[in-house]
């Protein structure tokens, strides 16, 4: 059986056969037999329900990627927190916020892709197959996705690794070693920060530079009061007091 299914999986020109793992691992050989039988495991099941699905189903689907969608504000927060310093003057951790960025945005990307092509294959079982990732990647990002380490990450995501091969291989989405998609998106990152970077210097830029009050037009003179501008009538009154003085 497994000869039977390695010939007929490799013909296929598989991107990523065995997961992540790579070949240099010492345990790599008895992995890559227990990968792809979990691979075949969720193919077979999926396939068990190659079937119309329900009338609603593409509404549900739909719902579930809007929900998905909503997520995009954490990426942006978590993109609002660098600032130039931080390329500046990196901190340790800046190095695997990199690496959670890049993976935040590979992960959106695969599900997109993982909907339409359930939407175009339209089976109930490629439906339930895509269901099980987009659960996997909803609790994934939505669950302090910035607040774990990168590394928790990637050992959560070759735990369900198998589930994302099988749909890469029954919807025909290319899907990268783990580590390469992190290399693979980190420039798009790169580039999304240095625009956040550009935004904040021009605001920057846009304020006086000697601070507040710095090239401000001058205060206007403050309005006479009632009783200055009663002065003139008073020194009149005095002047005519004194003129009367004398006159005695």
């Amino acid at each position: 059986m497994w000869g039977r299914h390695i010939n007929y999986k490799w013909g296929m020109d598989i991107m990523i056969p065995t997961g992540s793992i790579p070949s240099s691992d010492p345990n790599f050989p008895g992995y890559a037999i227990e990968f792809r039988y979990q691979v075949q495991f969720f193919e077979e099941l999926a396939r068990s329900s190659w079937v119309d699905p329900a009338s609603d189903e593409r509404a549900l689907q739909d719902g579930r990627m809007r929900n998905l969608e909503s997520l995009n504000s954490v990426l942006t927060d978590a993109l609002d927190e660098f600032t130039y310093e931080d390329f500046k003057s990196p901190k340790p951790g800046f190095a695997g916020g990199l690496v959670k960025l890049a993976l935040f945005m590979y992960f959106m990307d695969k599900a997109r892709e993982f909907h339409y092509a359930s939407i175009r294959i339209n089976k109930d079982g490629m439906y339930a197959l895509f269901e099980v990732v987009w659960d996997w990647t909803y609790q994934t990002l939505s669950n302090n996705f910035f607040q774990r380490s990168a590394d928790d990450i990637i050992r959560d995501y070759l735990l369900n690794e198998a589930q994302f091969v099988a749909a890469s291989e029954l919807a025909s989405v290319e899907l990268l070693p783990i580590h390469e998609a992190a290399a693979a998106y980190q420039p798009r990152i790169f580039e999304k920060l240095i625009e956040i970077v550009k935004k904040a210097d021009a605001a920057e830029g846009a304020k006086p530079a000697g601070g507040k009050g710095a090239g401000a037009a001058p205060a206007p003179a403050p309005e006479s009061t009632t009783d200055e501008k009663k002065q003139p009538e008073k020194k009149a009154r005095t002047k005519n007091k004194g003129k009367k003085a004398a006159a005695k």
